[in-house]
């Protein structure tokens, strides 16, 4: 009767444990490549691929109240601080959630092309 009742706590404890610790949760969104021109009158010039992260607890036990609402622009411009560039172009946001024994953790990354901006001398008010 002891063992028995031995395996069964060994069991819960091993399922609670595959539940609070294995358990990340992930998704994944593009920034449209035209957010940030001044559009039609500038002049994009790629630099390199930047990546920029922003980590925060965002849960306690069963508690979790997902990523802080700035998490995508701090990622942002965390990769921006990596280089001299004004934007971000092909830019693509992953949010992942990873839950631990006691706590979750959100995870934002920001993964996209450092370009520079200029806007054009052209006239194109048409007068």
């Amino acid at each position: 009767m002891r063992r028995t009742l031995s395996l069964a706590a060994l069991a819960t404890t091993a399922a609670l444990l595959t539940v609070n610790l294995g358990c990340t949760l992930s998704s994944s969104t593009g920034i449209s490549p035209t957010s940030h021109f001044v559009y039609p009158n500038s002049n994009i010039t790629a630099a390199s691929e930047v990546t920029g992260v922003h980590t925060a607890v965002c849960g306690v036990f069963v508690f979790s109240w997902g990523p802080p609402a700035n998490a995508a622009d701090i990622a942002l411009n965390n990769a921006l601080s990596k280089s001299s560039a004004d934007l971000l172009i092909n830019a693509r946001i992953t949010s992942k959630i990873t839950n631990f024994m006691l706590f979750s953790q959100c995870t934002t990354s920001v993964t996209g092309t450092a370009a520079n901006m200029e806007v054009g001398k052209l006239d194109i008010s048409g007068e």
